[in-house]
């Protein structure tokens, strides 16, 4: 009876020491004021060196609250806020915000930047000019190579409509280019591009059009692939879906032109959010 009654006693300081401060190995000041749980690691001795090692999750899917039919693709749920996990497959802890997760802070550059090129095995996009004519050809759609990445997660196969944005901010939309003319030209040939934009409500604007020369070169041959760059940068909202045209441009020294992306490393689309 008395072992019990002293058993209850130590398991009663035991619970009411968690419920205010705990501290984890032994240092002369004693748990840090404002900390509830203060583990304390003996830098100074590699030896006795240890750290915490977060739950693990293989890849996004397993997250917590994921959902691809969720433009952020998880759930909400305010009472997670705060939530720490590993994730193995980009090797970063990633904490929850109470819509999404995210990747812990200090990261680098590429955190907020997918790049997005074209499939070398689909047919070249190409878009045949008469005089009084010239057809346009969307950007659909984007596909992975190897050397790409897609850190805002913005890869989505919506119809035309490729590009899906998860988070509300500034993106600035870096486009270039590669395209093949097969006519010959006394002035530079002009690319016009096009980015359009869908609202969740299903409303459809343009976002930029920019006409972009694709030489500065007097008489430009036939077959030789010219460099078109443009950027822009405008606010999206989360859920709007993004999609890219191209047309060529048509003047009175054009009689007939077909253009045609050249689908390489040099032709990609980079997308930043810078705020």
């Amino acid at each position: 009876m008395k072992l019990n009654y002293l058993l209850s006693i130590g398991c009663l300081f035991f619970i009411s020491s968690l419920k205010a401060q705990v501290l984890i190995g032994q240092k002369a000041e004693g748990v840090q004021a404002h900390a509830m749980l203060d583990i304390y690691n003996h830098a100074d001795n590699p030896a006795q060196a240890q750290g915490i090692l977060f739950p693990k999750v293989d890849n996004e899917t397993e997250l917590p609250l994921y959902d691809p039919t969720q433009p952020d693709l998880f759930q909400d749920d305010p009472t997670m806020e705060g939530m720490l996990l590993y994730q193995s497959d980009i090797a970063k802890v990633r904490y929850y915000d109470g819509e999404k997760w995210n990747t812990t802070l200090y990261e680098d550059r590429l955190a907020d930047v997918s790049r997005i090129s074209f499939n070398e095995k689909a047919e070249s996009p190409k878009m045949v000019c008469t005089l009084v004519f010239c057809g346009n050809q969307t950007l659909s759609p984007l596909v992975y190579r190897t050397t790409d990445f897609d850190r805002l997660a913005v890869v989505k196969t919506n119809g035309d409509f490729s590009m899906q944005i998860n988070e509300t901010g500034f993106y600035r939309f870096n486009i270039n280019l590669m395209i093949r003319t097969s006519g010959i030209h006394v002035t530079p040939p002009v690319i016009s591009v096009r980015a359009l934009k869908k609202t969740p409500n299903q409303t459809e604007a343009i976002l930029t059009r920019r006409d972009v020369a694709l030489n500065d070169a007097i008489l430009i041959t036939s077959n030789t692939a010219r460099l078109a760059a443009t950027t822009f940068q405008a606010f999206v909202q989360k859920g709007d879906l993004i999609k890219f045209q191209l047309s060529g441009a048509v003047d009175i020294l054009t009689v007939a032109d077909v253009y045609e992306l050249v689908q390489d490393d040099r032709s990609y689309i980079e997308i930043e959010r810078i705020l």
